[in-house]
C-alpha cells in the first residue's frame, strides 16, 4: 500500500496520504490530518519506513520489545 508522507507547515506533524501512483490526483485528500492545514508538502522516505522520527522510534521500540531486546530474563 503506498503511502507517502506529508510534512505541516503550519504544525510540524507528518500526515501519511494514500495514493494508488506517485502522479495520482491527490486534490481534497492534501490536508494535515492534525490540524487540517491546507499548507503541507511532500517529503522523501526510504520504502517501508516512517518519514518521522517519532514515528521511526516507536516503530524500532516495538520491533525490540516482539524481540525481547533491552528486557532481562529478570522481567518475566
Amino acid at each position: 500500500m503506498p503511502l507517502y508522507p506529508y510534512h505541516c507547515r503550519e504544525c510540524g506533524e507528518t500526515t501519511e496520504i494514500f495514493a494508488r501512483t506517485p502522479n495520482e490526483d491527490l486534490g481534497s485528500k492534501l490536508r494535515c490530518a492534525h490540524c487540517d492545514s491546507k499548507d503541507i508538502e511532500r517529503r522523501m522516505a526510504p520504502p517501508g519506513l516512517p518519514a518521522d522520527e517519532k514515528q521511526l522510534r516507536g516503530m524500532l521500540r516495538r520491533r525490540a520489545e516482539s524481540e525481547g531486546i533491552g528486557r532481562s530474563h529478570l522481567d518475566g
